[in-house]
């Protein structure tokens, strides 16, 4: 009996490992390397690794150590509020160094996207050239 539950640990250990290596393998030239973390929050807790893909209708983060198959974030592109930007304070620097922190918030709440120069520059772009809601209240009569 000991064996048998030692060997099913051992083969979940397994397919975990292999799972989580297949998560990072297949995301990590896919998208955006970012760091996020859901707010209410302080300090430097709360941080997670991350990549970010952009779709169509919004923006999907996935966590580098997660086996959930699918995002672990989505930001709806309709709903996103840009509310400022901010340079890492504190402890946080020691986490995040080179990075700015863009404070977010769309209809789950606010969040906080750690990102370089560049992805900043193209996350606001395609926050910025979104239709806007005319357009889509004309496409839909």
């Amino acid at each position: 009996m000991g064996i048998a539950i030692v060997v099913i640990v051992v083969v979940v250990v397994v397919v975990g490992l292999i799972l989580g290596g297949m998560r990072v393998n297949g995301l990590r030239g896919s998208g955006t390397q970012v760091i996020l973390r859901e707010m209410p929050a302080s300090g430097d807790h709360g941080w997670r690794h991350g990549i970010m893909r952009y779709e169509d209708d919004g923006v999907e983060f996935f966590r580098l150590r997660s086996c959930k198959p699918g995002p672990n974030r989505t930001l709806r592109r309709g709903e996103i509020t840009i509310d400022g930007v901010r340079s890492a304070a504190g402890p946080e620097r020691d986490l995040i160094d080179g990075y700015d922190i863009l404070e977010v918030t769309d209809d789950r709440g606010e969040v906080e996207i750690a990102m370089n120069t560049d992805a900043m520059t193209a996350f606001r772009s395609w926050v910025e050239s979104r239709p806007s809601q005319r357009a889509q209240r004309r496409r839909m009569a």
